[in-house]
């Protein structure tokens, strides 16, 4: 076997491309022609380069953009990138690499499911993607594990006790499974607890094993709010915030965080901002009323509830009575 196959490693199973035999020209017009097209193909060339360009800023940039907080832009981008060019290993490895370190699980196995299977890739990518298939295999078979319980639970509304507490049970005993994604087991603990407490006591395990699974940053921030402890609040929601920048729910747990602690122009441009990535996004509509009207910007919080009734969305009983003066933003936010 030379080096060149030494080289390379199939992800299950790959075709070898025949080379083709090289042009001949035996007709002097021909080589005519052949500048001609070349010419030709170099305008072309010269259109299509700073398309070309833009594209490789894309795939080298990346990283560094998420390292600046762009995580969800640069991940959408790439992927972008990656339906333009379904046959550049080097990109889909790259996008695999970078949505696995920073918990874009989805998209790394669909990229891998897509656009890697059967395709060869050097000795180091071939084991980075095979460690990465083993950790997703883990994830989904956990995924499909909770799915289970919660269809065979007579009850999925969280006010229905005796069901809440039999998929708890079950999904403790999960985790005795070594074989299953004990990071997401725990965060759907944390994740159907009641109890602040308790929940986060689930998510910071959640977070010691896998900091980047799922949104567990932000129900951080919202557990320690509620247990008033601000400062933990504020350290994981401006952990979230600095992963990435469009954050939403980052952006609406530190602004309920400032309006708690009294600095209310700050909490009015953290809701803002998420209102203006998402406003359909949970509670965004709910969070900038509040901050509008603690504002004293009454007239854009009765819009903005009016926003919120229109969209068919219930209006929170405690909003109402927090717009009409019946409770202050530290019983409206703390120890709920």
């Amino acid at each position: 076997m030379n080096d060149k196959e030494e080289a390379l490693y199939e992800i299950t199973e790959g075709t070898e491309n025949p080379y083709g035999e090289p042009l001949k020209f035996h007709v002097p017009l021909k080589v005519v022609g052949l500048l001609v097209l070349v010419a030709v193909l170099y305008v072309i060339c010269m259109f299509q380069f700073p398309k070309v360009l833009k594209d490789y800023q894309v795939y080298i940039m990346a990283e560094e953009r998420l390292a600046k907080g762009e995580t969800s832009s640069a991940i959408g981008d790439l992927s972008e990138l990656a339906e333009k060019y379904p046959r550049s290993s080097e990109i889909m490895v790259e996008l695999v690499d970078l949505s696995m370190k920073v918990g874009y699980y989805d998209t790394a196995a669909a990229t891998i499911d897509n656009h890697l299977v059967g395709e060869k890739l050097g000795k180091e990518d071939y084991d980075k993607i095979t460690r990465y298939t083993e950790q997703l295999e883990r994830f989904y078979r956990s995924y499909d594990a909770v799915q289970k319980i919660v269809e065979a639970s007579p009850s999925q509304n969280p006010a229905d006790e005796a069901a809440r507490k039999g998929m708890k049970k079950q999904l403790i005993q999960l985790l005795d499974q070594t074989d299953l994604d004990q990071a997401y087991l725990y965060y759907t603990l944390g994740a159907i607890e009641p109890d602040a407490t308790t929940a986060r006591d689930y998510l910071q395990k959640c977070y010691a094993i896998d900091p980047e699974q799922g949104d567990v940053r932000v129900r951080l921030s919202i557990m320690n709010r509620k247990l008033d402890d601000m400062q933990q609040a504020s350290r994981y929601g401006q952990e979230a915030l600095h992963k990435d920048k469009r954050d939403t729910g980052a952006l609406r747990a530190l602004s309920t965080i400032s309006l708690v602690e009294g600095d209310l122009p700050q909490g009015l441009q953290y809701a803002e901002e998420a209102y203006r990535i998402n406003p359909e996004g949970i509670y965004i509509r709910d969070t900038y009323a509040v901050a509008l009207y603690a504002n004293g910007k009454l007239q854009e919080a009765q819009e903005i509830k009016k926003e919120l009734e229109s969209s068919g969305q219930p209006l929170d009983e405690s909003i109402t009575r927090f717009l009409n003066g019946e409770m202050t933003l530290r019983d409206y936010y703390v120890g709920k």
